[in-house]
């Protein structure tokens, strides 16, 4: 039910389900899935080369990529198919299993049944998290990563329950004493988990460390009281630990200092000249985004899109705030669910040093933080559901009633505004606006594969949509994507195919690729490229009628290159 009301709210209006997002990210994704298709090179060593091409080893997460390239080369669907049902399928099968795990080492044991049933529900009512991942961006690689952190943060749990009993959170499954060879399955298991997670998405595991942090002080601080309770040899004990901890926090607060230097070159170049891209920039107050945290008033596109305060889905969630509060073993969920609401808010509405310096890891990414939230947020909504419902005479007939309550509030106020945003993304316009591609060049490319040999590259400017043309036209792209680490002969066609004719360099750079088509579109993708036009020579050289027709339907062209023949 709840994967069936994902699937609704967010693909409700997009009028076909083999349409994909129009947003800058996904042309990446769109040709690294399709150059597994190719070439069955699916190594995320190797992944980034497809647009750092002056490079034989370039890492990026290519298990996105490969799970829908399986699922294209297994059902024969496209891609846009692929993609979309991949996420219904993450959603399913990764996401809400992993939510109701984690709710179910928080809730009473006699309330497991009922916890599981309303964090399944609750798990898809939440406008941060799964949707604006899928709208945003797209961010493919962290959503599938944030996807599997609720199982992450329950292993997380559950080893400091095995190995560190005496001051670890009590988790409701009453687990019985673990055999030694239980407790390293279970360290095996965690071992896995983050070795699946980063090739999902390395640099996401950031966000995990940020909420398994507050869990780690809260041990900590158990510790610390017992043994210094305990007095004597203990108590000395935990001061040499204290001194070590501290040493240790010590260097590592250097090194980070020192890794803000090199990362933002502070001695060569100001903080304030980078994070300074659309998802970098703010929208809004520091204030705003609080409230937007306590209403549950969540962002979901470019700029100030939203969802609307969801009224009875924020109550439950502070009431669960409230519950965790009074249990001293679960106030660490409330540390960590006020650190990510900080970092979310100053994110969104702030550009100031600090807040790139403590934001950077995640791009100073407000959707990025900001998709953490229901990962706490579900538990937290399932011990306020669980706590009214202990009320009355049949627990746990009304808590599934009101979780369902609540998840369907959610679902409606979600309905609209999601529903529009991803219309937004995820359309097909007839005629081209500030899309990547509109149907008729979509038709049209279809025909360039009659034309252009198949060992080919095709040239053309990624952001008039020519960038798709190994989806529709079944050739390679010079330029997969709209900015890249070129090699030198992409560079040298980009600032100089418009000196075809008196550089001879150019055509050994074409003889080099094989290039000799030139697929061309009327617009540009979102009005070009804010930091300035880099294949400048590519239109020039268009514009110059350098190159003969081949064919064209007053949209789109096809050329060809006569001059290298």
């Amino acid at each position: 039910m709840s994967s069936v009301a994902f699937a609704l709210v967010l693909l409700h209006q997009v009028p076909s389900f083999d349409l994909f997002s129009q947003s800058y990210d996904n042309l990446f994704h769109l040709n690294a899935t399709q150059s597994i298709l190719e070439t069955g090179n699916a190594s995320s060593l190797q992944l980034r080369t497809l647009i750092n091409t002056d490079r034989t080893i370039s890492t990026y997460p290519a298990g996105w990529h490969t799970a829908a390239a399986m699922i294209c080369q297994i059902t024969g669907v496209s891609i846009g198919v692929a993609f979309n049902a991949l996420a219904i399928a993450v959603v399913s099968v990764a996401w809400l299993p992993g939510i109701a795990w984690l709710t179910s080492l928080v809730v009473a044991q006699r309330q497991r049944t009922a916890g599981l049933c309303a964090s399944l529900l609750l798990g898809t009512a939440f406008g941060f998290f799964p949707y604006a991942l899928l709208i945003w961006g797209v961010l493919y690689p962290t959503f599938l990563a944030y996807a599997l952190f609720p199982s992450g943060l329950a292993l997380a749990m559950l080893l400091a329950h095995v190995w560190l009993p005496r001051w670890a959170p009590a988790v409701s499954d009453q687990v019985r004493p673990w055999a030694w060879n239980d407790r390293w399955m279970l360290l095996g298991l965690a071992a896995v988990w983050w070795l699946g997670a980063f090739f999902t998405h390395p640099r996401s595991l950031v966000s995990m460390v940020l909420l398994i942090v507050p869990l780690v002080l809260w041990i900590c601080a158990r510790a610390i009281a017992v043994a210094w309770k305990a007095g004597g040899a203990r108590r000395r004990r935990m001061l040499w630990w204290l001194g070590g901890a501290f040493a240790f926090v010590s260097v590592a607060a250097v090194a980070a200092v020192l890794v803000v230097f090199r990362v933002f070159h502070v001695a060569s170049r100001p903080v304030g000249d980078h994070l300074n891209g659309p998802q970098a920039q703010a929208v809004q107050t520091v204030w705003d985004g609080l409230w937007q945290v306590l209403t549950q008033n969540a962002l979901v596109g470019l700029g100030l899109d939203m969802t609307g305060p969801l009224i009875i889905l924020a109550i439950v969630v502070l009431t669960g705030l409230v519950i965790a509060f009074r249990r001293s073993d679960l106030r660490w969920m409330i540390v960590a669910y006020a650190l990510i609401a900080v970092l979310f808010a100053i994110a969104a509405g702030s550009n100031s040093d600090m807040t790139k310096i403590l934001t950077g890891l995640w791009y100073k990414d407000r959707y990025r933080l900001s998709a953490l939230l229901p990962l706490l947020g579900v538990p937290l909504a399932t011990l306020a559901v669980l706590r009214i419902a202990a009320l009355t005479r049949w627990p746990r007939v009304v808590a599934l009633g009101s979780a369902t309550i609540v998840a369907a509030s959610g679902w409606v106020g979600l309905w609209a505004p999601v529903g529009a945003a991803a219309a937004h993304e995820y359309r097909l316009e007839n005629v081209k606006t500030t899309d990547f591609v509109d149907a008729r060049q979509i038709a049209f490319m279809r025909q360039v594969a009659d034309v252009v040999p198949a060992d080919q590259l095709l040239l053309g400017d990624p952001w008039d949509g020519s960038g798709l043309s190994w989806l529709y036209a079944d050739r390679r792209p010079v330029f997969p994507h709209l900015n890249g680490q070129w090699d030198p002969d992409r560079l040298l066609i980009a600032q100089h195919l418009d000196q075809i004719e008196s550089d001879p360099a150019v055509c050994t750079a074409l003889r080099h690729l094989n290039v000799h088509y030139l697929l061309v579109s009327t617009g540009e993708f979102d009005g070009g490229d804010p930091s300035g036009n880099k294949f400048a020579a590519i239109d020039t050289a268009v514009s110059q009628g350098l190159f003969t027709p081949v064919l064209s339907d007053g949209e789109s062209a096809l050329l060809r290159i006569d001059q290298c023949s």
